[in-house]
């Protein structure tokens, strides 16, 4: 099953606005942790969405861009290394989860399987983020991590801890807009 990426203005067009939509709502947060990250408004969904409908290449082209957008947004340097494992590589991360669900793979399913490939493929997106920002903490942030704490199960504890609420708040409102998702698959596949 090959992805739908057609490099055309409805894709410039269409990615613009998810990443002007996701930057907007990452600016709404409802915590955020000292060393970076944060629970925010739903902020990763309009990226996950767009890589279900557009396919992993179109998602991860997006998703890295607006992992830069996170960077210009917000920008913690410490290595070049750092840099890419917490921009673009883990924010493009998000860009898998058309991997596990597409509109070809859409149709064939029944109402159970569709919500468990939205889970997997948020699980998948979200997954990926927080591999990159575990390794990054491993390396570059282990430092703070509490006396006699490693600094393993500090960068899990850390990241995992805004990163699973996210992913939370990531399948519910994916979840709920799953009777419209239909419409969307047929509009994307007509294009």
């Amino acid at each position: 099953m090959k992805s739908k990426f057609k490099f055309n203005p409805r894709f410039l067009a269409e990615g613009g606005m998810v990443l002007a939509l996701a930057s907007g709502l990452s600016m709404v947060k409802l915590f955020s942790a000292p060393y970076g990250g944060s629970v925010t408004a739903a902020s990763m969904v309009p990226i996950l969405l767009f890589s279900i409908l557009r396919g992993p290449k179109g998602g991860l082209l997006v998703a890295v861009i607006y992992g830069m957008l996170q960077f210009i947004l917000g920008p913690i340097f410490l290595t070049p290394l750092q840099f890419l494992l917490d921009f673009p590589l883990a924010f493009g991360s998000l860009g898998l989860a058309g991997v596990v669900l597409s509109p070809l793979i859409w149709e064939g399913l029944n109402h159970s399987q569709r919500i468990i490939r939205v889970i997997g493929a948020v699980c998948l997106g979200i997954g990926g983020r927080l591999l990159c920002h575990y390794l990054a903490g491993v390396v570059f942030w282990g430092q703070y991590a509490p006396e006699g704490m490693s600094p393993w199960i500090y960068s899990l504890i850390y990241n995992g801890s805004y990163l699973g609420i996210e992913f939370l708040i990531s399948v519910l409102v994916i979840w709920l807009l799953i009777p419209r998702f239909s419409d969307l698959i047929k509009r994307s596949r007509a294009l």
